[in-house]
C-alpha cells in the first residue's frame, strides 16, 4: 500500500514481486540464512 501511496509504481506486477521478495527477505533474516534476490 505504501509503495502506491509514494507512487514508487503502479504495475500490480512489479508490487506482487516486491511483496514476494520482501516477505522472502523477512524470512530469511528471522531464521538468520542468506537473502537472495530472484532475477
Amino acid at each position: 500500500k505504501k509503495i502506491l501511496e509514494l507512487n514508487l509504481t503502479n504495475s500490480l506486477a512489479h508490487i506482487n514481486y516486491i511483496g514476494r521478495e520482501l516477505s522472502k527477505a523477512e524470512s530469511c533474516l528471522t531464521f538468520g540464512k542468506p537473502y537472495i534476490q530472484d532475477n
